[in-house]
């Protein structure tokens, strides 16, 4: 059970990492983000704090709001897997 809690702390974290540094990068404010995602800015600061996932739902508008591709989101999972 902790290797799973483990995983899913790390996911956590650099999840949120990569999300800000999408936002950051395409010059957006949590705000503006939010309301693209039709959700609060509270929400995208936990995201990018490391405090929640993002619903399935959610995390397929990330993904179209940023352009991203798979191999991206694979490159996340792929690297909490080995820390």
């Amino acid at each position: 059970m902790e290797n799973k809690e483990y995983y899913t702390k790390n996911l956590k974290k650099h999840f949120g990492l990569f999300i800000l540094e999408k936002r950051l990068k395409a010059k957006m404010t949590q705000t503006n983000l939010a309301k693209q995602l039709g959700i609060s800015s509270p929400e995208i600061s936990q995201y990018e704090t490391g405090i929640r996932l993002p619903t399935l739902v959610i995390f397929l508008r990330i993904i179209a709001a940023f352009n991203l591709q798979l191999k991206d989101i694979r490159k996340i999972v792929a690297f909490c897997k080995i820390i």
